[in-house]
């Protein structure tokens, strides 16, 4: 008989609310449960694909539950685990050993899983379910017969239980979110002079400052549509494409685009695009995430856009391209010239040099300053321009 009493029941509860603010208490608070309910709980976190994420149970400890559920069929012909994860109702109990005896397919599960383990009583629930992720809870009773269970007994604390991880993993997810909207918010309005956006997962515009809409005008880089951002150049689409899904670009994305990636704890995508006057506009991509830097129960990104023109380059970078990089007086002079303008042209004819002169000057610049284009010269000088 299973005997889980008022004061047991309390400290759980309490544990469980701590958990709110503090989602690496969740360990603790599981095994604090199995001492009180004489059992083994799971708290396990799914991302689509039925994508075990790890969070709150390892994967490890977790196999053979999730291998155990997605070989028991529901009459739809559906795997239990998909069911639980995509249409059971949110903190309604369901019993493993009924799952077990409802399915056609029972045998293979038990062949396939651990004999033990399929035969132990227990109760599952979804507890916290979004467009990202689903979380389930599970306690199964390792040292019960299940003919000895009362659920009547049982349920009752079961669904307090669940209903206490639910609260909680939707007071952090909130948290959370409006702890991410908080510092973008901040962001943008520091930099009001400058050209921010930000966008949710869906790429639609949060917040913007009053120099994003100077900034839109032409179209050239990005329209709106029903307060959707839409990018107006592939190589804009491609490193929206990559910050919002937060990986890597491919090298072909690389060489056949303008397609930039700093590299650094919050790395950015940025692409330069011409203006009318041949100058560059730096166009920068950041995935803030929702509370970036914890865990959170949730998958959702927030995208801060910023479009940067061109600024006036100091006489004093001439002296650092020269005795940081090596550079000499005139290999500097037509680095400098080139950021300058945007133009080749314009330098030779600035300089009054040729152009058979220019691309020798520009092989060993490019050699000195690791770069392989006029796009990353510019780049390069550009951000030297900044600790001025």
């Amino acid at each position: 008989m299973i005997t889980i009493t008022e004061h047991d029941e309390f400290r759980i509860l309490e544990r469980i609310q701590e958990c709110a603010t503090d989602l690496s208490l969740w360990p603790k608070t599981l095994e604090c449960a199995d001492r009180s309910l004489t059992c083994r709980s799971f708290l396990l976190e799914f991302r689509s694909g039925q994508q075990h994420t790890g969070r709150y149970c390892p994967s490890e400890h977790a196999s053979e539950l999730i291998h155990f559920l997605d070989n028991i069929q529901t009459e739809a012909n559906k795997t239990a685990l998909s069911f639980l994860l995509n249409e059971a109702a949110l903190n309604y109990p369901y019993c493993k050993i009924q799952l077990t005896i409802n399915s056609p397919v029972s045998a293979k599960a038990v062949t396939n899983a651990n004999l033990e383990f399929a035969n132990w009583p227990g109760l599952i629930t979804p507890v916290f379910r979004t467009k990202e992720v689903t979380v389930l809870l599970a306690c199964l009773w390792t040292t019960v017969p299940s003919d000895e269970i009362d659920p009547e007994h049982v349920m009752p604390p079961f669904r307090r239980f669940a209903k206490a991880v639910s609260s909680a993993l939707a007071v952090q997810s909130n948290v959370s979110e409006t702890r991410a909207n908080l510092e973008s918010l901040r962001l943008l309005f520091s930099s009001k002079e400058n050209a921010y956006c930000l966008l949710d997962e869906n790429r639609t515009i949060l917040f913007s400052t009053p120099a994003w809409q100077d900034a839109l005008r032409g179209g050239d880089i990005f329209t709106v549509h029903g307060g959707r951002l839409v990018p107006s150049r592939n190589d804009i689409e491609i490193a929206l494409k990559y910050t919002s899904e937060n990986i890597d670009a491919s090298p072909e994305h690389l060489s056949a685009s303008n397609l930039r990636l700093s590299s650094g704890p919050r790395s950015e995508r940025y692409v330069f695009v011409p203006e009318g006057d041949n100058s560059l506009r730096n166009v920068s991509f950041r995935n803030l995430g929702v509370g970036e830097g914890e865990d959170t129960p949730s998958n959702k990104s927030h995208i801060l856009v910023e479009i940067k023109k061109p600024t006036p380059l100091l006489e004093e970078l001439k002296d650092i391209l020269q005795s940081h990089y090596g550079l000499s007086n005139g290999e500097a002079r037509l680095a400098y010239d080139l950021a300058s303008s945007g133009s080749l042209p314009d330098t030779l004819a600035n300089l009054g040099i040729t152009r058979n002169t220019a691309k020798t000057h520009l092989r060993r610049i490019y050699e000195k300053t690791a770069t392989q284009s006029q796009l990353e010269l510019t780049h390069v000088i550009h951000s030297l321009s900044s600790l001025f």
